[in-house]
């Protein structure tokens, strides 16, 4: 497997919020458990993020009502208990709500990351390649050639990439200055086009793959 292009920030980014909602999420169903209506499951886990009142009415949907009373009127001398910590947690949660239930696993009332989705989400800005596709061997030529030319780019104290002087466009990369040092550029890999490189390479074979 080829690593064209990793993002660290975001994969760090990602795991250190999806653990931060580990432990919000699992103060929201504790609380919810605490009021004996019920222990939400893992398929319940939605709606409790984004509509907690709705689980609540669910379940109160569900107590048998004794014979010769009307639901509501007995649903109103009832004890019921408050939703008010479930929803303000709920709240608390709010920051974490792009990734979703399906983010969470819940067994035996303990939440947990799903690490496959995770992972996933954390990487999908990563651009690699496997040594079996079609692709591989193009792109592995383009990464020795820019590394090439940034090597001989650092010998030449950066002459050889000079903004002005320098024509990428057909290359799959662009140029990049360098970080404090004004006027000095190196080659980068383009990752949109790149991709769009692979992606037409690997498509071509395929329809020769299948006229053959």
């Amino acid at each position: 497997m080829l690593t064209i292009y990793e993002d660290k920030a975001f994969e760090q980014k990602t795991y250190k919020e999806l653990q931060e909602g580990v432990i919000v999420l699992q103060t929201l169903v504790n609380e919810f458990n605490d009021l004996n209506l019920g222990n939400v499951e893992q398929d319940e886990l939605g709606i409790l993020i984004v509509n907690p009142r709705m689980l609540y009415d669910q379940r109160l949907a569900k107590i048998e009502i004794p014979s010769g009373f009307r639901r509501d009127k007995y649903l109103e001398i009832m004890e019921l208990p408050s939703l008010s910590n479930v929803e303000q947690t709920r709240r608390n949660y709010k920051r974490f709500e792009m990734y979703g239930a399906a983010f969470y696993n819940l067994k035996n009332g303990k939440i947990s990351v799903n690490t496959t989705k995770a992972k996933q989400h954390a990487e999908m800005h990563t651009i690699s390649i496997n040594e079996n596709s079609p692709a591989y061997e193009v792109v592995k030529k383009l990464i020795d050639a820019i590394e090439l030319i940034n090597s001989i780019n650092v010998t030449m104290d950066y002459s050889l990439l000079l903004s002005h002087s320098v024509k990428l466009d057909g290359l799959y990369c662009s140029l990049q200055g360098l970080t404090g040092q004004f006027g000095k550029n190196n080659v980068v890999i383009n990752n949109f086009k790149i991709k769009q490189l692979i992606k037409e390479i690997e498509r071509n074979h395929s329809k020769q793959q299948v006229k053959n």
